[in-house]
């Protein structure tokens, strides 16, 4: 029996959660269920995008990803499965599958429409509910993905942020700040390693500069800026023992200037 992980920004004060869970058991009640996060910024797609790229290859062949962030719940926007070699994944169509369509050479895509494994009465604001916990579930059964619609070849790709080199300059943006204040960038290692290879650089993000990557947190003072290699290799800035988003007044989205001496 395969795994199924749920991806909301429904937060922890409502029963959202739960009672997606209640639905998937009542299908498959062998299954086991993992929260990988329902803190999602509100209507942020690109965060979940994001947070979903960088969790999904870490569990085991077969999991099925549910994915609600869903500002276009109850419109015409399509609700998709995704088959990958090794997963399967399941939500809106609406650009939360972004970085799976980039890593994943090859993917197939399912319009759902049959309307037999979907619950009898459809919301126009809970599809998590009424569709995709209920999809899963019957996947996890092992109803073949064919069964719940049509082949599709023109879903949304999504709009995925990338930094762009220019006159010596790498100009980025904040593409998620995470529970600790932490800002991570959309600079990879390949690509800041490249661009600056034996060069000086300056990274430059509000009022704040720094020139060099560190390895550890505690190789600055505490209460002091860093920036390092995350755990999926994206450039963060941080502070030792502190809130760096919160110091220095940064939002997902913000610039940010790497400038590389000639």
């Amino acid at each position: 029996m395969p795994l199924i992980t749920l991806l909301t920004d429904f937060g922890s004060r409502d029963a959202f959660v739960g009672i997606m869970k209640g639905v998937i058991l009542k299908i498959s009640p062998e299954i086991n269920i993992i929260d990988l996060t329902h803190g999602i910024q509100p209507q942020e797609v690109g965060e979940g995008a994001f947070i979903l790229s960088s969790a999904y290859p870490f569990f085991p062949d077969g999991t099925i990803h549910i994915c609600v962030v869903d500002p276009g719940v109850g419109s015409k926007r399509r609700a998709i499965i995704i088959e990958t070699e090794k997963y399967v994944f399941v939500g809106p169509d609406n650009g939360i599958f972004a970085y799976v369509y980039l890593r994943e050479p090859n993917v197939r895509v399912i319009s759902i429409t049959q309307t037999d494994y979907m619950l009898p009465q459809i919301s126009n604001t809970f599809h998590g509910r009424d569709i995709f916990a209920s999809v899963a579930a019957h996947i996890a059964n092992g109803v073949p993905i064919s069964r719940f619609g049509p082949e599709v070849t023109d879903y949304h790709t999504g709009l995925i942020s990338i930094p762009v080199v220019k006159d010596n300059i790498i100009c980025a943006r904040v593409l998620h700040i995470d529970h600790y204040g932490n800002i991570i960038t959309n600079v990879g290692k390949s690509l800041f390693t490249e661009t600056t290879k034996n060069k000086k650089f300056q990274i430059r993000l509000a009022a704040m500069t720094i020139d060099r990557i560190r390895n550890s947190y505690d190789e600055v003072n505490i209460g002091s800026f860093l920036a390092i290699w995350g755990s999926v290799d994206q450039l963060e800035i941080a502070v030792n023992k502190g809130n760096a988003a919160k110091l220095i007044g940064v939002l997902q989205g913000d610039p940010v200037e790497i400038r590389i001496e000639n």
